[in-house]
């Protein structure tokens, strides 16, 4: 399989081809669109499901909130699935805040006031097309990490039926 750092390679060069696409998107979203894409690519690959990947290792500290994700997703999986994968990160983030916002309030002793849900429905339903085009930039970077993965095992199939390998775990 590729690394970490052909993964990261392909798509920061396909971020100047995606520079292309500033002439068919909205203006106002194309910044959230390369925004989703750069995200995606540096902290929510598909690989974030390997705790010993470049992608998890760039949370830092922070990857210790990253181990149920580790744990309920196996090597590709469900992480590598086209559009699916992408909201199913972004949803483990939003649970994490969710959890946390939970833990603050619980500890602060404070009521949540549940103006901030109309609050945060009015800005949800303002900015979607933002959020849409953040999303469609990350479900971009990890549509071309997949497939950069598919070719890769391809490839390698091919390499090994051609050597006629009998262990090919090897490779």
């Amino acid at each position: 399989m590729p690394s970490g750092f052909v993964h990261d390679i392909i798509n920061l060069t396909f971020i100047i081809f995606a520079s292309l696409l500033y002439f068919f998107l909205p203006y106002d979203y194309y910044p959230f669109f390369l925004l989703g894409f750069t995200f995606s690519t540096f902290l929510l690959s598909p690989d974030l499901d390997l705790s010993y990947s470049k992608v998890s290792k760039r949370w830092g500290i922070l990857k210790i909130f990253l181990y149920p994700y580790f744990f309920l997703s196996s090597h590709r999986g469900i992480s590598h699935a086209f559009i699916l994968g992408t909201l199913i990160r972004y949803f483990y983030l939003i649970l994490l805040l969710l959890f946390f916002l939970s833990i603050y309030i619980y500890f602060g002793k404070k009521s949540l006031d549940l103006s901030f849900l109309k609050v945060l429905k009015h800005y949800i339903l303002i900015y979607k097309y933002h959020i849409l085009f953040f999303l469609l930039g990350g479900v971009v970077a990890d549509t071309i990490h997949i497939i950069l993965d598919r070719i890769c095992s391809y490839e390698k199939k091919i390499y090994v039926r051609k050597l006629n390998v009998k262990n090919y775990r090897k490779f």
